[in-house]
């Protein structure tokens, strides 16, 4: 009865920490990870089958990897597959370079300098998703770049989590224990794959048609399971194995439902790792050198910040974008914890040194939302100094509109709803000019004759290239809330006149916007609702003029109403 005991305790203190992070706008991690510190042997001391737990939390580590797996999509990659595919192991080769340069000042091994340099290197998918969301930036461009190289490096746990477990042996037998894993690896893969291809689809297939959902989740879960304890039974790690079994599943016709039907059990699982990780905290360990402990966490948000900006720059992206990317992945990641663990095991960590890990990925990720929010005043204040202006770039357009311009459209942002715009003005011989800062997609406009500007919208140096005095009108489309105000602020002020019309993220967006200039607001929700109200209505029978005037009439009320909410 012990174990039950320390599971209800656990999942309480879990809810507990869970809720307590929504409340202070922090990732749920960040309440795991405490909730385990209280009730763990430094905290209250209430778990009492600490081991058992700790087998138990296992089971989260593997259906975390089996997720990664399943739900891998490198399509995902593509708006963003240079900066993703080859910035993303650049960032980690230059973190682990930095770790393994000063891991002789700090006391580390060479090996644990290698090991500590990769863990830290790795940024926490949760806490960037939370940032973004919170921001209202997922879909913005830094966000497509920060989300591409977290996928990189949610990846690249893979190959390290197979060669954790041998980096241990001597180093007389490390090459020949990497080549067995190498060659144990390649046979299983290969005999996966044939299964894969065939016999695993089919069985899935035919466990869904039985229409049983209870059968279908112990079957995914089985194949988790199974696979990991195979690879395990190899001598390579359960995370392997459990990533090879999602990388199964998602080649079969039911992939999508797997992931639905098990993402309760998989956070559920993972919640208790996190709680079993955080009873490792030691409080002793924070007050025994808090000002070593604040030194090397602010430091290594600072080489993680200066590293991925220096990377996403190099790509060739705006200032502001690599800015915010940087400040974006400046923390330490659940995966380190995962790898933290394993590398605990095989005698590559001992346990200060993973205790000092479990600290600075908990301070990194506090820390992570103030600094995104320090990010967007700090890219304006350095623009005051000429070296830094250098460094963040855009101080000209990289190529202006010609001079022939007059009576055009300037649309701020080229994603989805910016091409859909411009299409149609071309598609009718309007003018129009185009302002983004993804460089990819400039070069693509310009290599079509398209007038364009790279750089950030929301600057009025820029805007004044677009020739707002002589514009019909400016469309801001970009998904992201500040920068939509603060595009509509700039190019009000640089010429007072412009008819502009802007991208709402939500009801109370829209007075905000209309508040600092914007003659027109959409509200991309309530259009789509709208829309789906005239589809109905036209099977009532509904003539269609009587059908534009009560939309009409709804899309005035609603917009004057968000108006007058402030």
């Amino acid at each position: 009865m012990e174990l039950v005991g320390d599971l209800v305790v656990a999942a309480v203190a879990a809810l507990a920490g869970g809720i307590l992070a929504h409340r202070l706008r922090q990732p749920a991690l960040v309440g795991y990870l405490i909730a385990g510190l209280i009730i763990g042997p430094f905290g209250l001391g209430v778990i009492h089958a600490q081991e058992q737990v700790d087998a138990l939390a296992q089971i989260g580590v593997v259906l975390l990897l089996f997720a990664i797996g399943a739900e891998l999509d490198l399509r995902a990659l593509a708006p963003v597959r240079g900066v993703a595919v080859y910035g993303g192991p650049l960032q980690i080769a230059l973190m682990v370079l930095l770790v393994t340069a000063a891991g002789p000042v700090l006391g580390l091994a060479p090996g644990t300098s290698l090991l500590a340099g990769f863990l830290v290197a790795l940024s926490s998918t949760m806490a960037a998703l939370k940032t973004l969301d919170v921001r209202g930036e997922t879909d913005t461009l830094h966000g497509r770049v920060a989300l591409g190289t977290l996928i990189v490096q949610d990846l690249s746990v893979v190959p390290v989590a197979v060669v954790l477990p041998i980096l241990s042996d001597p180093p007389e037998r490390l090459l020949v224990a990497l080549g067995l894993a190498a060659v144990k690896a390649i046979i299983l893969l290969a005999a996966i794959y044939l299964l894969a291809a065939r016999a695993i689809p089919r069985g899935l297939l035919r466990i869904a048609a039985t229409g049983s959902s209870e059968l279908f989740v112990l079957t995914v879960v089985s194949l988790a399971l199974g696979t990991a304890l195979a690879t395990e039974a190899l001598g390579l790690s359960l995370a392997f194995g459990a990533f090879v079994a999602g990388l199964v599943v998602a080649r079969s016709d039911v992939s999508h439902r797997v992931l639905v039907e098990t993402l309760p059990l998989r956070d559920v699982f993972a919640a208790m790792f996190f709680v079993s990780v955080g009873t490792a905290i030691d409080p002793r360990f924070l007050l025994a050198a808090p000002a070593t402990i604040v030194v090397l966490s602010i430091g290594l948000v600072v080489a993680k910040a200066t590293i991925t900006f220096a990377v996403v720059r190099a790509f060739g992206f705006a200032g502001t974008v690599a800015l915010a990317v940087a400040a974006t992945l400046a923390q330490v990641g659940e995966f380190s914890l995962v790898l933290g663990r394993l590398g605990l095991e095989a005698s590559l960590l001992d346990q200060s040194q993973y205790r000092m890990l479990l600290v600075l990925s908990l301070v990194s990720i506090v820390l992570n939302a103030p600094l995104r929010e320090a990010t967007d005043a700090l890219g304006g204040r350095l623009r005051r100094f000429p070296l830094a202006r250098r460094v963040l770039g855009e101080d000209v357009p990289v190529h202006g509109p010609p001079a022939l311009l007059n009576q055009h459209v300037v649309i701020c942002g080229y994603g989805r709803v910016g091409r859909e715009v411009a299409d149609v003005l071309q598609s009718r011989g309007f003018q129009y000019l185009v302002i983004d800062l993804n460089p990819h997609l400039i070069a693509d406009v310009r290599a079509r004759g398209v007038p364009c500007i790279y750089g950030d919208a929301s600057r009025a140096e820029l805007l004044r290239h677009a020739l707002l005095d002589r514009a019909r009108s400016l469309v801001c489309t970009v998904p992201d809330r500040r920068a939509t105000e603060a595009i509509v602020r700039a190019a009000r002020g640089v010429y007072a006149r412009i008819d502009v019309i802007a991208r709402a993220q939500d009801s109370q967006q829209v007075g905000e916007l209309q508040a600092v200039g914007a003659a027109e607001v959409v509200y991309p929700e309530f259009e789509a609702g709208l829309e789906m109200i005239r589809h109905i209505l036209h099977r009532y029978g509904m003539s269609l003029l009587e059908i534009q005037g009560l939309l009409q009439a709804r899309r005035s009320t609603q917009y004057q109403r968000d108006g007058n909410a402030d």
